[in-house]
């Protein structure tokens, strides 16, 4: 057959290491009169909160609180204790109250920010940081968090600054680098991204996060040897590294070691048997290994986890139409397209599907289609050509194949249907 499909591979992101820096704050005994009663329930508290034992701490700051109801540092406290059990809204109360008694407390302003961002309030909590940078202009942690919020509110270069500024403090912040190297690939800015990542690892050896972070880009760089050094280091740190093993998977199969990848892959769900994307990637190996059914049951597996994975489902298709189910491959390309309606792929590979059942015409609307909302994408051209042939209309057939080659000169199949076509006229 004189066509050609496109299957499709998902990677997994970088990792962005947002680690928020609570601050406990207390002060120590100074006798036995109220005050110091509100003292010993407020280092009670901190004990148990170190432990662990965020409930009984609370209990102890509430305690502190009512034998001291100005007591900055107790609301504080358990604020820090709320916040470690998912009360992010009570937290917030708790801030309030201590910004309330002390307005110039910047640890304060940090965590409140700190909670708000966790609840998805990023601006609001851009607005406390500027706060605790206003009153601590040396606070590096609050730089590094602000970066965060503004790297998750698509303000990159913003974030790229906080990141600056939290490095021209400490030089040595590890975080920092790996997440301006994050802010950097988001901006395309590759080369740059790898020297922060390197920096990362130059100050952190053990900082799994920063090696998945470089293979990453290695990844889209096309250096999947590199790549699979990387993840290499961030499985040799992490065994249990689940994304590493998943993305070190993908590299292998882009440069054919499909078996070793599976085992990648394998190994990823062992260890994290929700990865929808793991069993993608194993399905489009298995698919290259002609292993369809195999494939079949993964990109199922993908997308019962899934439901809106859209590649699944694409690649899916791909599978049914290697076995010859083109009805089935319709219904997962018309998923596809459900999900993406630009998606020129799905068109041209739904297209060739109906073309198999003989729905020529419905093909060629199909074809119409991925050329529109991709008019440099030269398969559907060859795919088109190949379908007016079958109808008998040789020049527009021809154009078809003229326009693949002048898209894609190298494009084979357009080439060997173009002779064809010239010499049985």
């Amino acid at each position: 057959m004189s066509y050609v499909l496109n299957y499709k591979a998902t990677a997994n992101f970088p990792m962005k290491t947002f680690l928020f820096f609570l601050i406990l704050m207390f002060t120590l005994s100074t006798g036995c009169d109220s005050s110091g009663d509100s003292e010993f329930y407020l280092e009670q508290g901190i004990a148990k909160y170190e432990l662990g034992q965020y409930e009984e701490a609370i209990v102890d700051f509430d305690e502190a609180i009512h034998i001291k109801p100005d007591s900055d540092y107790a609301y504080f406290n358990r604020g820090l204790a709320n916040y470690d059990l998912g009360r992010y809204e009570k937290a917030i109360q708790d801030y309030d109250q201590a910004i309330h008694i002390d307005p110039n407390y910047a640890y304060a302003y940090n965590n409140r920010g700190n909670a708000k961002y966790d609840l998805g309030r990023y601006g609001d909590a851009v607005a406390d940081y500027d706060d605790a940078i206003r009153i601590d202009p040396n606070y590096v942690k609050a730089y590094f968090n602000r970066g965060n919020a503004n790297y998750d509110l698509g303000r990159y270069e913003k974030a790229i600054q906080d990141y600056d500024q939290a490095i021209h403090i400490d030089p040595n912040y590890a975080y920092a680098y790996n997440n301006r190297g994050n802010a950097k690939y988001d901006l395309g800015r590759f080369e740059d991204t790898i020297e922060d990542y390197d920096e990362a690892i130059r100050i952190d050896p053990d900082f799994a996060d920063a090696y998945y972070n470089r293979g990453w880009v290695e990844d889209t760089l096309g250096r999947f040897r590199d790549a699979i050094e990387s993840y290499d280091e961030a499985i040799r740190i992490d065994p249990g590294h689940a994304l590493a093993y998943d993305n070190r998977g993908w590299a292998k199969h882009q440069i054919g070691m499909l078996k070793e990848a599976i085992a990648d892959f394998d190994e990823a769900v062992h260890i994290n048997p929700g990865l929808a994307n793991a069993y993608n990637n194993r399905g489009n190996t298995k698919s290259k290994l002609g292993l369809y059914e195999e494939a079949l049951a993964d990109f199922k597996e993908a997308i019962r986890l899934n439901p809106d994975f859209a590649d699944a489902y694409f690649n899916r298709g791909w599978a049914e139409i290697e076995l010859g189910r083109y009805h089935d491959a319709i219904k997962s390309y018309d998923q596809v397209i459900r999900f993406a309606p630009d998606d020129a792929l799905a068109f041209d590979n739904r297209g060739w599907a109906k073309h198999e059942l003989g729905k020529l015409e419905e093909a060629i609307a199909d074809f119409d289609e991925s050329i529109r909302i991709d008019p440099n994408y030269a398969n559907p051209y060859n795919n088109r050509g190949w379908t007016k042939r079958q109808l008998g209309m040789y020049d527009e057939a021809i154009a078809d194949y003229e326009e693949a080659l002048r898209l894609d000169p190298g494009h084979r199949r357009a080439r060997v249907n173009l002779q064809h076509i010239r010499a049985e006229k």
